[in-house]
């Protein structure tokens, strides 16, 4: 999931602002970086593991914010901006879960 995600970051670098094509494969980085996360989740909530009730939580919390902002202010960057804050948080955490774990 989170490798077709970062083809799509790809696509977000070949298409910039802008462009045509850029609002689709911006969505649908953030969307599948969110589909990446909740399966994480779901997959740590599983081993009662603090990392999946906060992935969970992030796609709960983000993805309703995101739409809301996207309906509410003009242009993509604020949802944008709640989409990199949740995927930062899930990766400094799942950094500092592997890095705890050797």
């Amino acid at each position: 999931i989170f490798a077709v995600g970062l083809i799509f970051l790809i696509a977000v670098a070949v298409f910039p602002s802008g462009t045509s094509p850029h609002v689709m494969v911006s969505l649908s980085f953030f969307g599948f970086c969110a589909l990446g996360i909740f399966l994480v989740g779901v997959g740590e909530s599983l081993e009662k593991s603090k990392l999946g009730y906060l992935s969970l939580a992030l796609v709960t919390v983000g993805t309703p914010l995101a739409y809301l902002s996207a309906v509410t202010f003009t242009g993509a960057a604020i949802p944008e901006m709640v989409g990199v804050i949740c995927f930062s948080v899930f990766s400094i955490s799942y950094a500092l879960k592997i890095y705890g774990s050797k």
